[in-house]
């Protein structure tokens, strides 16, 4: 007798000998057709997608908590203090030449002008003197912004020169940008 013959092989648990899984017959069908494989898959995908679309399956990101500790949480938040607990949105200034605290003036006016835009409950200097909100360099500040309503976001930064235009306010040493996303 060689060897090999007197080698036993062991079956995984759950398997009877000579009765191959279902999942052990279709991955070596998948091996032997990789195309196929890919094919089917590709025609899984495309039949998932189709079927959500039919169904009118949208994606919302609205969602009522009535009733839940987390929402009596935010009424309490929401009646001592109309900013704390809803959406928030960070505006970044950054300094061309000096620090920000060198162009404080325009860093105000911008600030001021950002509390008057509609749905804005406040907004914060970064300049302020209870919760200053600067780089170690001093160059970079941001102002967090507090809104009635959700705010539409971007998935990345912008910049002036993009999508946003600098506060008019704002000289060639000091322009603001938004920050991508909101909390809540």
């Amino acid at each position: 007798m060689s060897e090999l013959s007197k080698m036993s092989v062991s079956t995984p648990p759950g398997v009877q000998r000579g009765q191959p899984a279902l999942r052990r017959r279709l991955g070596a069908a998948c091996g032997r057709h990789p195309w196929r494989a890919l094919a089917v898959w590709l025609l899984v995908l495309v039949a998932l997608f189709a079927g959500s679309r039919r169904l009118g399956a949208t994606y919302s990101d609205n969602v009522n908590l009535s009733g839940t500790q987390s929402n009596a949480g935010l009424n309490l938040l929401t009646a001592s203090d109309k900013g704390a607990g809803g959406y928030s949105g960070l505006i970044v200034i950054k300094s061309g030449s000096g620090t920000i605290a060198s162009h404080s003036a325009q860093v105000d006016t911008s600030v001021a002008d950002l509390a008057r835009l509609p749905h804005v409950l406040s907004a914060s200097n970064p300049l302020s003197k209870s919760a200053p909100a600067v780089s170690a360099s001093g160059t970079i500040g941001y102002s967090t912004v507090q809104f009635n309503v959700q705010p539409k976001t971007s998935a990345r930064p912008t910049s002036p020169s993009s999508t946003t235009r600098p506060p008019r306010s704002a000289t060639p040493a000091c322009r603001s940008s938004t920050a991508a996303g909101s909390t809540r």
